[in-house]
């Protein structure tokens, strides 16, 4: 059975068609004049050149014109070229036109002709969707205009075109009638690439609204930080009879319960509409930001919500959009502005810069032999010595390779509570006797004497007399009284002692045991000696030539990249997790610094990071007081002097201070507190990060006064970046513990695979390298199908994503999107012959100078496959289908997809002498391949030989004789 080792071309320069081929072969308007439409096509410049032009053939094909005209030189056409003579030819064409051959190709009617044949040739290669079922009609035409046209010039003992020949002419187009793709035609652009840009721009338009109302709300900041910081509130205003929420000087106070609870100066009012847009106004709605609320905070939720956009948008789409909008000056930012976490941007590469292949420099290697050898393994034969083992008479030889791996993390946990409860219960009896006396002696006289007047309404009548009375009263008491009384006190005490202490133990030990034992049996009658042998291979091959080919040349990067990625990533039996992926900020490795508080979270969600520090509180706030008594009876003011001090945490620093006094005196009355520096009165100067304690000193003149400061601080920066370094070393350590535990379960699963056979099927490895090699030269080939147009339509970035999730969440067919995808798959898999190409592998050091270290080592048990491993470069070769060589040179002029029929030939020397060269050969069996000759068809037997591959596999040799120099021991 013949199996194929390699392929190779034999490849020469095109040969220049010959004049006389070029007339007899080829069809032009005209090496010095131009068609109507084709001069109409030249004047259109611009970017949207293809387009008009596209348009303008459109409009031509619709034109209803007496195209049966044509019928008549066809008819005289077909007729001349059955003729064996140019002049029997001539005769032929007359009879049917009814005049002079001379004359008629000067008359205007045949001029006439001639133009609207040319001309709707042209509309039909510039727009083919457009009524194809005249296009062969109008070729027809222009072929019959070149035969008379070629009779006219023809010595009239030639032979003309055949009839065969006739239908083999080709039709030069120029290549000015198709306007060059430009890369900044904006029609090309289609639905799809259309919804990317808009989606970035509505994107950035949010971005852009929030940047415009931070600004916003720092300068209403920066104008209350120049108002007075420190808020007088007289009696009056405070005894003024509302009980309610008030506004004092422009800062609200709220009075509960005699209870003063004053607003921040830097908290945000919509009174403050001075400075607001109804934009910002939407957007604080839009975000339940109300009033008082700090100006911080405010831009807090914005700065938060800046980066779910910028996130959202860019975790939205592919690769391939992310590709498209990368180098957009709104993305990029986007991505100045906002950390964002993303994988894909590990993967991000340069848009393509859309163009034909011949403009961006593709052409074609040439015309050649293609020769294809094929193999048939002979035998298998010990090669050089690989290994010597020794082992002493007597001796006994033994190895163990052993492996452990420990890991114990432990944490405790405890808590405890301590409840004390003391009662004490008291009784006290006492019993108490009383006694009381008391003595009373009392005289009374009484004596009356006078007048007695009785009135009424009548007269007054008015009588005298006189009354004269003694009396004496004596009394004297003794009281006793006993009284008894029980006290009873009950005392209770309760105590509460709670003692947390919370250690959380996880015990987690593994232990990996790895032991691999060799040895040898002792053997006390002789020496051991082991003598291990390469094993090479050795094929019959057989070359065989496949006949001419058109054939395209390409040099692939490292064609095993995606291979080696997919290797490293894919899933492994035993294995649950999947490699973790480096962690990265915009495609960048993750540093410290691109640590903050918005995407910390996504981080540690990635990573699973166990007990990671929260963000610690940005802002805080520490408040004192200070006051003085009214001194009610002082008839004047009275200069006092306090001083205080407000004491911050370590890792804050002061950056504002504001407050509010009642001050109570007479004319004169003033306060003035100054506050490191800064008199809060005036509300001028600046805090700059004070640290440690801030003192204020309050002076006045007045009677009493009530002062209250409060002071804003902001973690310091040494302590945002100790945050920073640890939760930077808590990510790292938890990818390396994913990176550990993947690797760990790899190495688990190849140990209990047992033994397994290395390597693959050496035909798998040639369908590999096939297709790894076949997508690299597609890519490049098609500019990774950055703009291809077919049946009429553009489509830019092609993603072959036709196939989408339905309305029951079951994969399902895009009708529309599969037939235009299959067009193009169908072009590019049979207009090559995959199954021929040739390809040699370059070394590694032709690819990227970072992947030396990895890519050197790569082994496989299959040399070749080795070869495809390590390869820097690789040099490939394919052979085009001769059915489709016009149709691929076409493409590779236009970036156009024939849609069926010969297509015209594009106005290049090289394109019209491959075209010329190239003939259509017949294969026979290659199951009987005969040997090639002058006379042989193809394909055909060129030469026999035996070549030796060598392997990777080792062969213990039965005795211990040194193999001969001179003979080579088959393996049995």
């Amino acid at each position: 059975m013949l199996e194929e080792i390699f392929r190779f071309v034999n490849v020469r320069p095109v040969q220049k068609a010959s004049e006389n081929d070029l007339l007899r072969n080829f069809a032009s308007y005209s090496a010095t004049q131009k068609s109507p439409f084709h001069a109409k096509i030249e004047q259109l410049k611009g970017p949207d050149a293809r387009s008009q032009a596209s348009q303008l053939a459109s409009e031509r094909l619709d034109q209803n014109e007496q195209t049966s005209h044509l019928t008549i030189i066809q008819r005289a056409a077909r007729g001349a070229s059955h003729e064996n003579s140019v002049s029997k030819a001539i005769q032929e064409a007359e009879y049917v036109l009814g005049q002079d051959l001379s004359l008629f190709l000067q008359s205007e009617r045949a001029q006439f002709l001639k133009d609207m044949a040319w001309d709707r040739l042209y509309a039909h290669t510039l727009v083919p969707e457009k009524h194809p079922e005249d296009r062969e009609f109008v070729y027809d035409g222009v072929r019959a205009i070149h035969l008379l046209e070629l009779l006219a010039t023809q010595d009239y003992h030639d032979k003309p075109l055949s009839a065969g020949e006739l239908a083999l002419v080709r039709a030069i187009i120029p290549s000015t009638v198709i306007p060059k793709i430009s890369t900044l035609d904006k029609s090309l652009e289609n639905h799809y690439s259309k919804q990317i840009l808009h989606e970035l721009n509505k994107t950035f338009e949010q971005f852009d609204a929030l940047n415009r109302a931070i600004d916003e709300i720092t300068k209403i900041e920066e104008a209350h930080k120049k108002q007075s910081r420190l808020i007088n509130i007289t009696n009056d205003k405070l005894n003024s009879g509302r009980t309610k929420s008030q506004d004092i000087e422009g800062f609200q106070v709220t009075r509960d319960n005699h209870q003063l609870t004053m607003h921040a100066p830097w908290t945000f009012d919509f009174t403050d509409q001075t400075y607001v847009s109804s934009s910002t106004q939407e957007l604080l709605l839009r975000l339940n930001i109300s009033r008082g609320v700090y100006f911080e905070d405010i831009k807090e939720i914005m700065e938060r919500e800046k980066y779910q956009v910028a996130s959202n948008y860019i975790n939205s789409f592919p690769i391939v959009e992310l590709n498209y909008v990368w180098n957009a000056e709104k993305f990029q930012k986007l991505l100045e502005n906002v950390p964002v976490v993303n994988n894909a941007f590990l993967q991000v590469t340069e848009s393509p810069d859309p163009g034909s292949a011949s403009a961006r420099g593709i052409q074609p290697l040439g015309v050649g032999d293609l020769l294809v050898v094929k193999q048939e393994l002979d035998h298998y034969c010990t090669g050089e010595i690989a290994h010597i083992e020794n082992v002493l008479q007597s001796e006994y030889k033994k190895r163990i390779h052993s492996r452990v791996s420990e890991h114990e993390e432990t944490i405790i946990t405890e808590s405890e509570d301590l409840e004390e409860n003391e009662k004490d219960l008291q009784s006290t009896e006492r019993f108490e006797l009383q006694k009381e006396s008391s003595n009373t002696l009392e005289n009374l006289t009484k004596i009356d004497a006078g007048v007695s007047v009785t009135a009424s309404y009548g007269a007054v009548k008015m009588t005298a007399h006189a009354d004269y009375a003694t009396s004496q009263t004596s009394t004297e008491s003794n009281q006793s009284a006993s009284s008894f009384a029980r006290e009873i006190t009950d005392k209770s005490v309760q105590r509460v002692m709670h003692r947390a202490r919370e250690v959380r133990t996880r015990r987690t030990l593994e232990r990996i045991e790895e032991t691999n034992e060799h040895g040898f049996q002792p053997n006390n009658s002789s020496n051991v000696v082991g003598i291990y042998r390469w094993v090479d291979k050795y094929y019959k091959a057989k070359l065989i030539n496949y006949g001419r080919r058109l054939m395209l040349e390409f040099i692939i990067p490292e064609p095993a990249a995606f291979y080696l990625y997919v290797d490293s990533n894919k899933t492994i039996p035993g294995v649950k997790n999947s490699k973790p992926v480096p962690p990265n900020i915009g495609g960048r490795p993750l540093a410290p610094y691109h640590i903050d508080k918005y995407n910390y979270m996504d981080l540690i969600s990635q990573y699973n990071v166990q007990d990671a520090e929260p963000y610690p509180t940005e802002f805080i706030y520490i408040s004192a007081s200070a006051a003085e008594s009214t001194d009610k009876d002082a008839n004047i003011n009275i200069v006092k002097m306090y001083e205080n001090k407000l004491t911050l945490p370590d890792d804050y620093r002061c950056i504002d201070v504001f407050g509010y006094k009642v001050v109570n005196g007479y004319n004169g009355t003033y306060l003035d507190c100054l506050v490191a520096g800064v008199n809060l009165s005036s509300g001028s100067g600046t805090f700059s990060e004070v640290q440690g304690t801030v003192p204020f000193t309050v002076i006045a003149n007045c009677l009493g006064f009530n002062l209250s400061l409060v002071a804003r601080c902001r973690i310091s920066a040494k302590k945002h970046e100790e945050w920073q370094l640890k939760a930077y070393a808590a990510i790292m350590k938890a990818y390396k513990d994913a990176l550990d535990d993947y690797n760990a379960q790899i190495d688990a699963s190849q140990i209990q695979a047992g033994i397994q056979i290395q390597g693959r099927n050496p035909d798998l490895n040639r369908k590999i390298e096939r297709e790894e090699l076949r997508k690299g030269a597609l890519r490049l080939l098609t500019n990774d199908f950055a703009q291809t147009r077919v049946g009429g339509v553009w489509r830019l970035n092609e993603e072959f994503s036709s196939l989408s999730t339905g309305t029951f969440a079951f994969p399902e067919i895009q009708i529309n999107e599969a037939l235009v995808e299959g067009k193009i798959i169908q072009f590019f898999e049979q207009a090559f012959e995959w199954d021929n190409i040739t390809y040699r592998f370059y070394p590694y050091f032709w690819g990227d100078k970072k992947r030396w270290m990895d890519i050197f080592p790569l082994t496989d048990t299959d040399p070749l496959f080795t070869d495809f491993l390590r390869a820097g470069a690789a040099r490939v070769v394919i052979p085009v289908q001769l059915a489709y060589t016009e149709t691929v040179l076409h493409y590779m002029a236009t970036n156009e997809i024939w849609n069926g029929g010969n297509p015209p030939t594009i106005d290049d020397p090289l394109y019209i002498s491959i075209i010329e060269e190239i003939k259509r050969d017949h294969g026979v069996d290659v199951s009987d391949i005969p040997v090639c000759s002058k006379d042989s068809e193809t394909p055909c037997l060129v030469k026999e030989w035996n070549i030796k591959l060598p392997t990777t596999l080792v062969y213990l040799q039965k005795d211990s004789e040194l193999p001969d120099c001179k003979s080579n021991q088959a393996v049995e």
